[in-house]
């Protein structure tokens, strides 16, 4: 049996300066930017379905900007399946996986939905974060 969550994941900006977060809109997509994980008796347990490589296509959409002392929220969608939880775990932890290694879109690849577009120009993306954030939370699951 699945039990299926919505999760809020807040991004808080505590510089002085905007803050640009990549965040792809279809939450179908984004298997490969934010992402969980289930981490039980200290094996990880990866939990949600990879993004097919095409069907999506970014936009200037994608790229939230947050200002100087702001902050955005986000929902994902979190669905666990009980099967994969060992009924003596001990410790269940929710990992919570979000990274971004793109600065700038400079279009011109072919895809299966056509080539893509220049995003920003085609220039460093104003304001971009790049990086990797991880977040631990403890888990009790009550059956």
């Amino acid at each position: 049996m699945n039990e299926d969550f919505e999760l809020s994941l807040v991004f808080k900006n505590i510089s002085k300066y905007p803050l640009r977060i990549y965040w792809v809109e279809t939450e179908f997509f984004r298997s490969f930017q934010s992402y969980f994980y289930l981490l039980i008796n200290g094996k990880s347990k990866y939990l949600g379905d990879v993004s097919p490589p095409h069907g999506y296509i970014v936009t200037e959409k994608d790229f939230h900007l947050i200002d100087s002392n702001g902050e955005i929220v986000f929902k994902q969608n979190l669905s666990i399946n009980e099967t994969k939880i060992e009924t003596d775990s001990k410790e269940i932890y929710l990992q919570w996986v979000y990274e971004n290694n793109i600065s700038k879109w400079e279009g011109g690849i072919t895809t299966l939905d056509g080539p893509t577009k220049k995003i920003f120009g085609g220039k460093e993306i104003p304001y971009i974060w790049k990086g990797k954030i991880e977040s631990v939370i403890a888990l009790k699951i009550a059956k």
